[in-house]
C-alpha cells in the first residue's frame, strides 16, 4: 500500500468514526428532549390533579422548558398553596 492508499484509507476510518459519534449524540440528544418532554407531561397531569385546569400559557411555559426548571417546579408543586407560588418557586440548590 504506497502513501495515498494509506492516506486515503486513513481519511475513510476517520470519516465513518466521525458519522458514529454523530449518531450517538443525535441519540443522546434525543433522549434528553424525549426526558424532558415526559417530565413536562408529568408534571401538567400533577399539577392539574392539585389545582385543577392550567391556563394555556402556563402549558406552553411548561412544554418549552428545560429540564432544571422542570426539576423545581416539580419540587415546588408538592408544597405549593397554588400555581402561581409554583412558577415563583426558585431553585434553593
Amino acid at each position: 500500500m504506497d502513501k495515498r492508499e494509506l492516506v486515503e484509507t486513513m481519511f475513510k476510518e476517520i470519516r465513518e468514526e466521525g458519522r458514529v459519534v454523530g449518531r450517538m449524540q443525535g441519540l443522546m440528544e434525543g433522549e434528553a428532549k424525549g426526558l424532558t418532554k415526559g417530565k413536562a407531561e408529568s408534571f401538567l397531569r400533577v399539577a392539574r390533579l392539585k389545582f385543577g385546569e392550567i391556563p394555556p400559557d402556563r402549558v406552553e411555559q411548561v412544554r418549552g422548558a428545560a429540564s432544571g426548571e422542570l426539576d423545581v417546579w416539580l419540587d415546588a408543586l408538592f408544597s405549593a398553596e397554588d400555581l402561581h407560588a409554583v412558577f415563583a418557586a426558585r431553585s434553593i440548590h
